[in-house]
């Protein structure tokens, strides 16, 4: 059962997350998409063999399918406050990705407005799931820059002496397969290091469909940036998408979208 969703927006707002796992409305999807985790796989080895440090934003069918789930969107569009919604930057996890285990911010979520969505799809509990400082996302600075970001303790001081109201350190309650939980990565957030082997996720990004569309990163090391859009979808009214032309030609012929 979803919370109040006038309670839902306030706890967004003041906290920059939700703090408990919801169920999906339908889990019957989920076979399908650790099935596609091969893909996403591939794409990963071809980028990292040319050199290129970016995510394949992939839009597979169980992942159009997962975007529009009732109770993601509910949550979500109680977040926002808005029906009209964009999923962008779609993209399954094994394990810890990148540096993960060290406390960040994304950087999207830094420079743009945008609500971040976990699936669990195996070996997910709470010990694995996300850990953030609540409240964070209002703090002007990203963790590394004023604290040892690899310090638990260390971070949460920092926060503290930035914001008092930052005074915990939390993870999300009731995560399993199956169920999900939102927050804003513009939170200081970390992952639990050596918990979260064989641990698999998708990631799901919504964003208001009134705002702009959020570029795609060509390179993460050097914080370079296309001149087009991340992969989108629109949740609500007529079903428009757009694929990365960086994508592999796999792209262009399963879902004929709209190629920028």
């Amino acid at each position: 059962m979803l919370p109040d969703t006038t309670t839902m927006a306030e706890t967004y707002e003041r906290d920059g997350l939700l703090p408990d796992a919801y169920d999906l409305a339908d889990p019957s999807v989920v076979p399908d998409l650790r099935a596609d985790i091969p893909l996403y796989r591939m794409e990963i080895a071809r980028m990292r063999a040319q050199k290129l440090f970016r995510v394949p934003y992939l839009l597979t069918q169980s992942i159009i399918t997962a975007a529009h789930d009732p109770a993601i969107l509910a949550t979500v569009r109680s977040v926002l406050g808005t029906d009209e919604l964009v999923m962008w930057g779609a993209n399954l996890q094994v394990g810890t990705p990148n540096e993960a285990s060290l406390w960040h911010t994304d950087i999207e979520s830094w420079l743009w407005p945008t609500v971040t969505v976990v699936v669990g799809l195996s070996g997910c509990r709470p010990e694995n799931s996300t850990i953030c400082v609540p409240g964070s996302h209002r703090l002007p600075v990203q963790p590394w820059a004023i604290a040892d970001n690899s310090d638990a303790d260390a971070v949460l001081r920092a926060a503290q002496s930035l914001d008092p109201r930052c005074d915990t350190i939390s993870d999300f309650a009731g995560f399993a397969d199956n169920r999900f939980y939102v927050f804003n990565a513009k939170c200081w957030h970390t992952g639990r290091e050596g918990t979260s082997a064989g641990r698999e996720l998708l990631f799901l990004h919504y964003d208001k469909a009134s705002n702009p569309r959020i570029p795609y990163m060509d390179d993460y090391e050097d914080r370079t940036w296309f001149d087009f859009p991340a992969s989108w979808l629109t949740v609500a009214g007529p079903t428009r998408f757009a694929v990365n032309r960086e994508l592999y030609s796999v792209a262009d012929k399963e879902y004929r979208g709209v190629i920028r």
